[in-house]
């Protein structure tokens, strides 16, 4: 199940999404306010690592939530 964590530079609200496949993640994610336009699941990967941390695309809960974790610890 992979998951999406947005914490956009600008103007909108934080989200956290998840979606049973990539490509549904990637519809979700394209609906986003702040989002760019994404073609591609690259694409939104790439968009997500120029995003303020914790922001990021990962394969499942577990390695979201590690992700967040670890943030939390280097502040």
């Amino acid at each position: 199940m992979p998951v999406a964590i947005v914490m956009p530079s600008k103007g909108a609200v934080p989200g956290y999404f998840y979606e049973t496949t990539e490509a549904q993640l990637l519809s979700r994610l394209r609906q986003f306010p702040a989002a760019p336009p994404l073609d591609t699941v690259e694409a939104a990967k790439t968009w997500l690592r120029s995003q303020p941390v914790p922001s990021g695309w990962f394969q499942t809960p577990a390695q979201a939530q590690a992700h967040v974790s670890q943030s939390r610890k280097r502040r």
